[in-house]
């Protein structure tokens, strides 16, 4: 049940993230008036721009740390709800 519940929430990622780069209207747009906008902005590294256009070494190091996710949980017997979290 986790595995779907984290196939779902990539595939949900992935569409939104289409669904927003296609329509450019949705490229920023205010949710609560002179207060609040939400904005899309393409990062082509991790966290503050760290390691920009380093997309393989990123993507490597992502499969990897799923990898070592997927293995200790599995190795370890942890109850549904650290599975989920």
């Amino acid at each position: 049940m986790t595995y779907i519940i984290a196939i779902l929430v990539i595939i949900f990622d992935i569409l939104s993230k289409n669904f927003i780069e296609g329509h450019e209207s949705l490229h920023s747009f205010e949710v609560i008036k002179n207060f609040f906008n939400i904005t899309y902005v393409k990062n082509t590294g991790m966290a503050w721009s760290l390691l920009s256009n380093q997309t393989l070494l990123l993507t490597i190091v992502s499969v990897v740390v799923v990898i070592f996710i997927i293995y200790y949980i599995q190795t370890n017997k942890l109850n549904t709800m650290y599975k989920i979290i």
